[in-house]
């Protein structure tokens, strides 16, 4: 899923969609959910896990079957937003919640992490403070067992293309 958000972000950037924005000035699709969404749906994360499944490459869900994009086109997307938005609740969905377990009660949400705590250097992920390489970071910090770095990392890294950085360069 992350290649869809990777081919709609410049398309959105493009396009000049009205979108909150980061300090990098990319469209920040977090704070678009949290401005349009959480007020009834709460926070992506726990929204997607708890109601969404994928189903043959399809979001579904409860209400809507596998319909649930053909849904969201009409329930308070912006058309500019409807597939960047689908691929960031698919990928929640397809993402075992490392973050959540482990990291959220003393770093918030994803999204705000990110936002304050990395930057792409031009080659990677790194630290904002230290400018070390996120995956090293991560095995250091906090006890994170050495199975659950790279489902971390890849979770921070997602999060960090959809809060708008390195939008120059989509990176992996």
């Amino acid at each position: 899923m992350t290649a869809v958000l990777r081919a709609a972000l410049p398309l959105l950037l493009a396009a000049g969609a009205a979108a909150p924005v980061t300090a990098a000035d990319g469209p920040d699709l977090h704070a678009y959910w949290d401005d349009r969404c959480a007020g009834c749906h709460g926070d992506a994360g726990p929204f997607a896990r708890a109601t969404l499944r994928v189903v043959d490459g399809r979001l579904a869900g409860p209400h809507h079957g596998t319909a649930v994009d053909d849904f969201l086109r009409t329930h308070h997307l912006t058309p500019a937003f409807h597939g960047p938005v689908i691929a960031m609740l698919a990928a929640q969905v397809q993402t075992r919640p490392v973050y959540a377990a482990r990291c959220a009660r003393c770093h918030g949400p994803a999204a705000s992490l990110v936002r304050q705590a990395l930057r792409w250097d031009g080659r990677e992920w790194v630290g904002r403070e230290g400018g070390q390489p996120l995956q090293r970071l991560l095995a250091r910090h906090g006890g994170v067992p050495e199975a659950d770095v790279p489902v971390l990392a890849g979770t921070l890294r997602r999060v960090a293309t959809e809060v708008g950085l390195a939008t120059g360069a989509i990176a992996p």
